[in-house]
């Protein structure tokens, strides 16, 4: 599915040599359905395959970002909703910092800076978003979720 809103819906190229998409509101769901392990996991496998499919350059960063991504907002899984929405907020800005500081000795602080504001608006925002959204209707409607 993370290939799907990767691959499907245009990257869009970001200044740093990377791409602006919105798997990451897959990671964002399923951290919300299932909880730490299949967020973490969504992270890393889906971010890794999307990456080598279109032949980013620096895939092995995305194990640990689009992991952690998950990783932190789904250990919020049954919690109030203020903590979840922290959780995503500190998985959202994790993984445009740690792109932003990788981005500082590849290309120079003002295109990593740029680079930085589109991950964290453009992509972690909107991707928050979507994912909480689309997480609330399917817990709304499938009742294993209603837990």
């Amino acid at each position: 599915m993370m290939i799907v809103f990767t691959w499907r819906i245009y990257p869009i190229p970001s200044p740093a040599g990377g791409y602006l998409h919105f798997g990451d509101a897959v990671v964002f769901m399923s951290a919300l359905l299932f909880g730490y392990k299949v967020g973490g996991l969504t992270g890393i496998v889906g971010a890794v395959l999307a990456d080598l499919y279109l032949a980013y350059p620096r895939w092995y960063i995305s194990i640990l970002v689009h992991g952690l991504e998950g990783f932190i907002p789904g250990l919020t899984r049954r919690k109030p909703a203020h903590l979840q929405i922290v959780a995503y907020v500190v998985g959202g800005f994790l993984m445009a910092s740690t792109y932003f500081f990788i981005n500082v000795f590849i290309r120079g602080y003002p295109v990593a800076a740029l680079s930085f504001i589109q991950d964290l608006i453009g992509r972690a925002g909107i991707s928050i978003i979507v994912g909480v959204i689309v997480a609330t209707i399917v817990k709304g409607i499938l009742p294993p979720f209603h837990r």
